[in-house]
């Protein structure tokens, strides 16, 4: 799976399969995902089980956090962007179980 696009003319194109992550502020979490148009060849397959693992695995983590601390100039919003990676570590860094959120609460 290429990890970093350089051109980025279809990043958004049907062609493409995306995955996206949403959190509420009760914390369920919402995971939807657009397919490719159809016919979905061989190899499309195989990046996306490549992009499934990686994220599943934790081999994302940089390019998600080169995401998160590019997204605003804003200073209010990088305030809140350095506490959630803040929180982020804090996470990796204690012993928690794998998921912090029970599958039966994403049903709620």
């Amino acid at each position: 799976m290429q990890e970093n696009f350089t051109d980025y003319s279809d990043i958004n194109s049907d062609s493409n399969f995306t995955v996206a992550l949403a959190v509420s502020e009760s914390g369920i979490v919402d995971v939807q995902m657009d397919w490719p148009t159809y016919p979905i060849g061989e190899g499309m397959l195989e990046n996306i089980a490549s992009l499934l693992f990686s994220i599943d695995s934790g081999q994302m983590k940089g390019l998600m956090i080169e995401a998160i601390t590019s997204c605003s100039d804003d200073q209010e919003l990088t305030d809140y962007v350095k506490n959630v990676v803040s929180k982020w570590l804090y996470f990796e860094n204690i012993e928690r179980p794998k998921s912090l959120i029970r599958p039966r609460d994403t049903l709620k």
